[in-house]
């Protein structure tokens, strides 16, 4: 059987519609299907469903497609779930109001290309943009997960549009915004006319919090918040002498990083005024004047006390300047709702992987606010920014890639998204570790850190190619060569599987941290992170063959085996006939285990049979067996340090005790 999500041996790639999932090695040859494993212990299945829609003339049509399963090079496993018309003012294509795809923040600022203003589609709990030159031909305008059998899809027409007035708003004290407040912390917001503000804010975060919003449409069920945004900043770490008279053993490496600008963060939201918050999956990287929208995740119409919320959040000792202009929030309300019902999980078609060296899985990728989706440069994601008594700061390198630079410190980086037990995520992180430590996975809320995993654990660590290019002390280098270097670091990729967990019932917002610490300088380059909610089933998703299994393996006619060490097994096998030989190990499955046929190849050669893994969890090996009886040795080969250690300590006793013998004979 072949799991595509477990294993940490795929490679993932994510453009605006969809993640590709490359499997490098297939064991086995014939045709296969899908099945899911141990379904009895899984949570209640959500669904990823494809949204198809053509218009012809007043009528906008909707196919719903349930992907049951990813693509397998080009089988599909769609199912085709619903076929809906909702009527539609034609004008509205032709001379309505328009948005840019990149004008939307996060997840909804996928690839280019107009989205109609006046219509949007709400499937579930999730709203799809309408392309403005929608044909009468069928394309694809996004997917999003569903976690209801019964599932209403409404047309939603604009209603109304408020303007804000920028003279209603109010500047909150720190204490009441981050409690950030550094060394001469200054904030002011000026307000030259009812349609604009500047906040400008040093040393410390500065939050503004509009008039209470009235809507006169009691109907009203989404809503976006729109602005024009452009700002700057100033970096004060030569100011305040922040990293500038402790220089560590890279020098030329710190001040190429400290020519970098800073970036300029703001986010925005519609909040309750009194207890809400904003959930931020990423701030705004301000520059010359630019168009957002952000989508409002809660119905205003229920909310007792909606206010505009905005933040300035310099990074550590930065002066940041932002000017906001026409604020206002166009509300849409349900103008038609129809509802379809989710089959049960059906796989439509069976594979042949016959003379297949490697596998390509494909999926729609969902667009809900349960998923992430970088666009470093344009977005930044939220960072401490407090000073520490060591250097830590936070940088922009070529427009996208964010820079973080510690010397015996520590950065983190977070994105705020809903959570729930119940689901699955891939969480895949595009970066490149310039010198320190490797960074963490890190999940958590207020409460409960739920994760803390090392990244690239299973993708290569500790030795991946192109890392750690600055983590020697400079020595006879010149600038240009590390400026050179430092533009030329490639990234490489880190991700990890968030599992469901039947049962925790935990539907609290989670932290999605990225974190580094180190006790020497530290470079860490992000170049794209994207965290993707999936069928929860997924994880449990195999392929099996159809006419069972397409290895015969021969029986040995004995097996014995003791446990050495608690990394170390010897087995011993006698067979009358040579033949293959599946040899399964009961012990959780790692691609670090391997077979060797001698202790001397343990130590210092290669495994003869990588671990595959079988029935979910253990380590399965292919072994050559000839007639007669065979010794192997399972092992865990990142022990051989220990071994190494331990021969050292050995051989420094024994010179110890031959100088002291020989001294003892020559008194």
């Amino acid at each position: 059987m072949l799991f595509p999500f477990l294993g940490n041996t795929s490679t993932y790639t994510v453009d605006s519609t969809k993640m590709t999932a490359s499997v490098p090695t297939v064991h086995g040859e014939g045709e296969f299907h899908y099945e899911i494993i141990g379904q009895d212990v899984l949570p209640e299945s959500d669904t990823l469903i494809e949204i198809y829609a053509a218009r012809s003339a007043e009528m906008l049509n909707i196919q719903l497609f349930a992907v049951f399963a990813p693509q397998i090079n080009t089988i599909s496993q769609k199912i085709l779930i619903g076929q809906l018309q909702f009527h539609v003012n034609p004008k509205e294509f032709v001379l309505g109001e328009s948005r840019e795809k990149d004008e939307f923040t996060s997840t909804l600022r996928q690839g280019t290309g107009k989205v109609n203003g006046h219509y949007r589609l709400k499937v579930g709990d999730s709203v799809i943009r309408i392309p403005q030159n929608i044909s009468n031909k069928f394309q694809s305008i996004g997917a999003v997960m569903v976690d209801k059998n019964d599932v209403n899809i409404s047309l939603l027409e604009r209603n109304g549009r408020a303007y804000i007035d920028a003279g209603g708003f109010t500047m909150l004290p720190n204490e009441s915004c981050y409690k950030d407040q550094q060394a001469e912390f200054t904030h002011t917001a000026l307000v030259p006319s009812q349609s604009e503000i500047t906040i400008a804010t040093r040393n410390g975060s500065s939050c503004v919090m509009s008039r209470v919003l009235e809507f006169s449409d009691n109907n009203t069920e989404y809503g976006e918040l729109h602005f024009f945004a452009q700002g700057g900043s100033k970096d004060l770490d030569e100011t305040y002498k922040y990293g500038v008279t402790d220089v560590g053993t890279k020098p030329w490496l710190q001040k190429m990083i400290q020519e970098l600008g800073k970036p300029d963060y703001l986010a925005g939201c519609v909040r309750e005024r009194d207890f809400g918050s904003c959930r931020i999956a990423s701030g705004i990287n301000l520059g010359s004047q630019h168009h957002y929208v952000i989508p409002i995740d809660t119905n205003i119409s229920k909310m007792q006390s909606p206010v505009v919320y905005f933040e300035v959040r310099p990074s550590t000792y930065q002066e940041v300047a932002a000017t906001l202009k026409e604020i206002y929030i166009d509300t849409y309300k349900q103008s038609e709702k129809q509802s379809i019902q989710i089959p049960s999980v059906e796989f439509t078609q069976n594979i042949d992987l016959t003379n297949t060296k490697a596998l390509t899985f494909e999926f729609p990728i969902d667009q809900s606010k349960n998923s992430y989706y970088s666009a470093f440069g344009k977005d930044i994601l939220t960072h401490e920014n407090m000073s520490t008594s060591e250097y830590r700061t936070v940088r922009i390198m070529d427009d996208s890639r964010i820079v973080s630079f510690i010397d015996n410190s520590a950065n983190i980086f977070y994105s705020n998204l809903p959570f729930s037990s119940d689901r699955m995520y891939i969480w895949k992180l595009d970066y490149n570790l310039g010198s320190g430590e490797y960074p963490f996975f890190g999940l958590e809320d207020d409460f409960r850190l739920a994760m803390y995993d090392q990244i690239s654990m299973w993708q290569g660590y500790p030795d991946i190619e192109g890392f750690k290019t600055f983590q020697s002390p400079e020595f006879f280098v010149k600038k240009d060569d590390v400026a050179d270097s430092l533009h030329r670091l490639q990234s490489q990729q880190g991700y990890t599987v968030i599992s469901p967990n039947t049962g925790l019932n935990d539907m609290k917002d989670k932290y999605f941290k990225i974190a580094q610490s180190t006790e020497n300088e530290g470079l860490l380059i992000l170049d794209e992170m994207n965290i993707v909610n999936v069928p929860n089933y997924w994880g449990n998703l195999a392929l099996v063959p159809t006419q069972g299994a397409v290895s015969t393996y021969l029986m040995p006619n004995a097996v014995t085996y003791k446990r050495l060490l608690p990394s170390l097994m010897r087995v011993e096998l006698k067979s009358e006939r040579p033949g293959p030989m599946l040899f399964k190990f009961n012990e959780g499955y790692d691609t670090q285990w391997g077979v060797y046929e001698s202790i001397s190849g343990l130590i210092f050669g290669r495994a003869k049979s990588p671990s595959v893994r079988c029935d979910t969890y253990a380590n399965c090996f292919e072994i050559n067996m000839q007639k007669g009886s065979k010794t192997l040795y399972v092992f865990f080969w990142p022990e051989r340090l220990a071994i190494a250690g331990w021969v050292a300590t050995i051989a420094g006793a024994i010179v110890v005790m031959f100088l002291w013998r020989r001294k003892q004979l020559h008194a």
